[in-house]
Formats: C-alpha cells, sequence, structure tokens
C-alpha cells in the first residue's frame, strides 16, 4: 500500500473515532439528563412547596387523589410516585396523594360531669348523645356521668352517637322493720343497718303499747341508699 492511501485510511479511521467518541458522549450526557433526575421526598409537605422542590429539578407536580389520612395533616402531602429516591428522566411527572386529614375524633372524658355538660362536650367535638341509661354506684353522685361507650379516649368518627351511663347514686339497701319495737330500741336499728333516724311524731293508739313505732317510712323491706333518713310515727306512751 502507497504512502498516500495509508494516509487517507489513518485521516478516516480518525473520523470515525472522533465521530464515535463524539456520539457517545453525547448519548451519555442526554441519557443522564434523561433518567438520571432523583425524585426529591414531598411527603408531609404544601402543593405549592413540593411545586417549587420539582421545578427546581426539571419535574413536574401532578395531585390525583384526596383522601383521608389519620398521621398526616389534611393539605400536606400523604404519599408520592415515584418514590423518593427514584430516578426519573427530566421533564417526568410525580403523582401525589394529598390528605384530607382524619374523620376519626377523640372521645373526651365525660365522667363526672352532668347530662347537659357532657352533651355540649361531645357536640364541640362532632358527637352525639346516644343512648342514656342509669345504674347504683358508690362513687360517683347521682346524676352524673358514670361511664361511655366508646370510652374517653378512643377514636371514633364524627357523628359518632356516645352512648352515656347516669349514677343513680349509691345502691338501695333494704329497710329494716322497727315497727313495734320501741322508740330508742329502733333507733339503735337503724343506725347499725346503716340509716338515719328523721322526724319522729306521735299518734294515739289504744290498740298498742305506749312507746313503740307504729308506722315507718320507708316501709321495712323497701330499698332506700345508705345513710338515707326513715321517719317514724310512735304510739304515745300510756
Amino acid at each position: 500500500m502507497g504512502t498516500g492511501k495509508v494516509i487517507i485510511v489513518t485521516i478516516v479511521t480518525s473520523i470515525i473515532v472522533s465521530a464515535g467518541t463524539f456520539f457517545g458522549l453525547r448519548a451519555l450526557v442526554v441519557g443522564g439528563a434523561e433518567q438520571g433526575v432523583v425524585v426529591p421526598p414531598l411527603a408531609g409537605l404544601r402543593t405549592d412547596q413540593a411545586r417549587k422542590l420539582l421545578e427546581a429539578k426539571g419535574l413536574m407536580l401532578m395531585v390525583i387523589e384526596q383522601r383521608e389520612d389519620p398521621k398526616v395533616a389534611a393539605g400536606l402531602i400523604a404519599s408520592q410516585v415515584p418514590l423518593d429516591g427514584s430516578k426519573v428522566k427530566s421533564g417526568a411527572e410525580v403523582r401525589v396523594v394529598i390528605s384530607k386529614g382524619s374523620s376519626q375524633r377523640q372521645v373526651p372524658t365525660l365522667v363526672n360531669l352532668t347530662l347537659a355538660a357532657a352533651t355540649q362536650s361531645l357536640t364541640v367535638v362532632g358527637f352525639t348523645v346516644g343512648i342514656v341509661t342509669r345504674q347504683p354506684d358508690d362513687k360517683v353522685q347521682k346524676d352524673l356521668i358514670l361511664s361511655s361507650t366508646p370510652a374517653a379516649g378512643q377514636m371514633a368518627a364524627s357523628g359518632t352517637a356516645v352512648a352515656l351511663v347516669l349514677s343513680d347514686g349509691p345502691a338501695g339497701i333494704e329497710v329494716p322493720k322497727v315497727v313495734y319495737q320501741r322508740l330508742a330500741h329502733a333507733r339503735r336499728t337503724l343506725t347499725e343497718a346503716g340509716f338515719k333516724v328523721g322526724r319522729v311524731t306521735q299518734t294515739y293508739d289504744e290498740d298498742h303499747r305506749g312507746g313503740v313505732v307504729l308506722r315507718q317510712t320507708p316501709v321495712a323491706g323497701a330499698k332506700a341508699p345508705r345513710g338515707s333518713e326513715v321517719t317514724l310515727v310512735v304510739n304515745e306512751d300510756d
């Protein structure tokens, strides 16, 4: 092969190598630009914050849905696709879900409140009053809230009817019989049973001994709260 041909082949080879190198590098640069954008984390951001962050990286924000999420405050991004750390092409969309917050509310503490106060507390947080029942209780004063269902601190959907139990005060105990006992004996019997002697009046009944109890209220066998009063009618002494 002549010297001239060798030079021509060398030049052509150099051109081919240079062109291959140029286009290879260009492909790497373009490919890197298209596939090498790292998606940033968006969870917990407002949409305006997320949009600015994505635009700075050449990406676009698309809101695809709003849904309840008890862990993320309303108006903030709850999730995204692609996930943060993924690599995408420049100009790609990042789809996000916006939290609507949660319709779940915490049941307030109602024990020892009146029914009116409990109703107000429930209304403020979005609940309603459900079935109201009564139950004897030695610790919670009569007509105050004894318990609720759902219980205080539990989560429930807004609008839930909360059932309430009102205290009926201490459970009644049986009143002992003191009729036909002398007044002093009747006082002792009632005191030992957990009652107090209330108003004592007198009447006259010739068929019974003087000084004995003729009538009592409540009557023997009835149930009455511990510590309540029992009124007596006593026959006059002879």
